[in-house]
């Protein structure tokens, strides 16, 4: 369900690395504010923003747990994972990102 008006917020972390052989920390969070308008329109304005860290100097971060960002909830206008580093049309994701949209 889609907000009409107020405001939401949602923060995670995750660590990784407890009996694995991957070791990150991640986290990231959104502000939403909702205003409801005439004639059935709402006004959205949203921050995001979220950073991750490999906790072991030798190893990077494997692709699957990175930050993607495209699609009809992250960022309108781009095809599901369709924002960011590609290879050979493969979405690669992002260690960090920051998003504002209105």
């Amino acid at each position: 369900i889609l907000p009409s008006f107020g405001t939401f917020w949602q923060t995670s972390q995750e660590y990784a690395g407890l009996g694995g052989n991957v070791e990150y920390a991640k986290q990231d969070g959104t502000f939403q504010w909702n205003l409801s308008l005439p004639w059935d329109t709402i006004f959205q304005m949203s921050i995001a923003g979220g950073i991750m860290r490999s906790l072991d100097p030798r190893a990077t971060i494997c692709i699957s747990d990175r930050f993607f960002l495209g699609g009809p909830l992250t960022l309108r206008g781009f095809n599901m994972k369709g924002c960011g580093p590609h290879s050979y049309d493969n979405a690669l994701g992002a260690e960090s990102y920051w998003l504002t949209a209105a």
